[in-house]
């Protein structure tokens, strides 16, 4: 009787336990699963606060690192950045030495230097001047053929005339990659000729540069555009914030100014030509380069003297 009723007592236990288990379970459970959730809440106000850093997170800070270091690369010189370019490379390959002597020659023993350029359309020339930095006059380097002009005598007045401008202007693009090798961009429409052309329809993209084919440019062949380049980078690099160009119908002696006002009719072009006169005359008797204004009429002062 007793062993029935021990066994009988043993089952009851049991079966106690088994009914409490699952009960059990699912408390144990739901505190696991709390704990979780509570963990993952805090590491993510731990990450955003950066007390954890990922490797997604640091290799993205890597990458960041390196794309600056691409841009502070980047910001070069003038001439480091033309130098990326495979034709001024082999300009300064094939021209640096002979334009290093040919500076000697003038007593000028650097790159540190100025330089100005004057085109002559009648007598097809571009003269190529040049000085040392801290010098005051400017020594005439080398005289340049012109292979093609397009246009004839007088001004360029609208888009699509052919015609080259005629007055004073400066470098203001410089085209390593140019469909004529290299190319010298002047700064054509200026004030003078905004004021004095169709205002709408006064062109544009005037360019000193290779080759002997010319649509409103002035073209010296690869060659020669070689050298001009060249040397006008060295100048802006080296600090020369613009490089100068006149351009000319003839060089304005009395003589050919004479001329040429015997050949036309208009009394205006008459007038403009004796303006660019003035700024001939006065860079041949001093060497230095005139100051140059324009007036709302259009038309150029020069109010320079010798110094």
């Amino acid at each position: 009787m007793k062993h029935r009723d021990l066994a009988k007592g043993i089952t009851q236990t049991n079966q106690q336990k088994n009914n409490q288990s699952p009960k059990k379970n699912f408390n144990v459970w739901l505190a696991i699963t709390i704990v979780l959730v509570v963990i993952v809440l805090l590491g993510n106000e731990l990450f955003k606060k950066g007390t954890f850093k990922s490797e997604d997170k640091k290799e993205t800070k890597a990458e960041v690192d390196t794309s600056t270091q691409k841009l502070e690369q980047l910001d070069t010189s003038f001439k480091e950045k033309q130098l990326k370019y495979i034709r001024v490379r082999e300009a300064f390959r094939a021209k640096r030495d002979t334009l290093k002597t040919l500076l000697k020659s003038k007593g000028i023993n650097s790159f540190s230097i100025d330089i100005y350029l004057r085109v002559f359309k009648q007598e097809q020339e571009l003269e190529l001047w040049v000085k040392a930095r801290e010098s005051q006059q400017y020594i005439l380097l080398k005289t340049y053929k012109i292979c093609k002009l397009s246009g004839k005598i007088g001004p360029k007045r609208k888009d699509g005339d052919g015609q080259i401008p005629e007055g004073f202007y400066h470098i203001d693009r410089y085209n390593a990659s140019s469909k004529y090798h290299l190319s010298l961009g002047l700064n054509y429409p200026n004030r003078a000729d905004r004021i004095r052309s169709d205002s709408l329809k006064t062109g544009s993209d005037i360019y000193i540069h290779g080759d002997c084919i010319s649509v409103s440019s002035i073209a010296i062949t690869d060659d020669f555009i070689k050298e001009v380049y060249l040397l006008a980078i060295e100048a802006k690099s080296d600090g020369q914030e613009r490089v100068p160009v006149s351009i000319f119908p003839t060089r304005l002696t009395n003589n050919n100014l004479k001329r040429l006002e015997e050949e036309t009719n208009e009394t205006s072009l008459k007038k403009f030509w004796g303006q660019l006169k003035k700024g001939y005359d006065y860079f041949e008797k001093c060497k230095q380069l005139p100051n140059v204004t324009i007036n709302s009429k259009g038309e150029y002062l020069i109010t320079s003297e010798c110094q």
